[in-house]
């Protein structure tokens, strides 16, 4: 077993699984700098569609990543204010 910074062992599971399944997405605040390296060389390696620096506004950020993770028009229904239980979720 290697042996790994706490930030290391992030960065290299999240590149890993970003190898391995084109749906998954990196998207947080300052990513392209990776201040902290947890995002270290993923905007380089998986490019602008998979890799997204956030506003500095968590609800653009969480808007965001409801669009990214929209199944069935679920988003749809949130955003517009529709009742989940009305929208057979």
């Amino acid at each position: 077993m290697k042996n790994l910074m706490q930030v290391e062992a992030i960065n290299e599971a999240i590149h890993e699984e970003m190898s391995n399944d084109e749906t998954v997405y990196y998207m947080g605040e300052d990513v392209r700098a990776s201040i902290y390296g947890a995002s270290k060389d993923l905007f380089n390696r998986f490019g602008e569609n998979r890799v997204l620096d956030t506003p500095l506004s968590e609800n653009v950020a969480t808007r965001n990543s409801f669009v990214i993770t929209d199944r069935d028009g679920f988003t749809d229904n949130v955003i517009n204010g529709q009742d989940l239980d009305d929208a057979n979720h």
